[in-house]
């Protein structure tokens, strides 16, 4: 019975791909353990991967998980230009849902009323909306170059999961390995 109450509980990581959510019952569910994605190079693994370390850090107060992501590069698949875009649009659709407005459009806004803030204000105000930069600096990339240093990082999992914690007060709530064979291989 606390197995069931606690599933219903979860909430799912959004891919923000309607047909991919739908098969994965709502998103990747981080109690899962591990989720596996495959296809042929060029179908867009990374890029779920990346949307899913974006999308992990939705704050909670929006529906999301409010954590941070570590992704472990084994490729150099890894593109920071391409996350940059991932996290403006994320950024902009969270304003888009509360209907606030991003910071960096606050300033050329004035507001002469004197009434209470809204809750939508609040939630730009409190920082609930995480900002292009911190939704990119809540990302820890490791880009790995054999066997032993992506076994190296594997051990010292707990360790980093600490740290990401005094450093940002947010957990990792998504590992991504990018690839997990990949280095195996070679």
């Amino acid at each position: 019975l606390e197995l069931l109450k606690r599933e219903k509980d979860l909430r799912p990581i959004s891919s923000f791909s309607m047909n991919l959510d739908n098969l994965l019952d709502g998103g990747v569910f981080t109690n899962n353990g591990i989720v596996e994605f495959v296809g042929m190079p060029g179908a867009g693994k990374t890029q779920v991967c990346m949307q899913l370390c974006a999308s992990v850090q939705i704050p909670e107060a929006l529906g999301g998980l409010g954590g941070s992501a570590l992704f472990l590069d084994t490729e150099g698949s890894f593109m920071g230009e391409r996350f940059h875009q991932i996290c403006e649009s994320l950024n902009a659709h969270l304003h888009n849902v509360s209907g606030t407005t991003p910071a960096h459009q606050n300033e050329n806004i004035q507001n002469d009323s004197d009434e209470p803030k809204s809750k939508k204000q609040k939630l730009t105000q409190n920082n609930v909306i995480p900002t292009t930069d911190q939704l990119m600096q809540n990302v820890y990339v490791f880009r790995l170059f054999d066997v032993h240093e992506q076994l190296g990082v594997i051990m010292k999992l707990e360790e980093l999961i600490e740290q990401s914690m005094k450093k940002n007060k947010k957990k990792i709530k998504l590992i991504v390995v990018d690839s997990m064979a990949f280095l195996f291989r070679h």
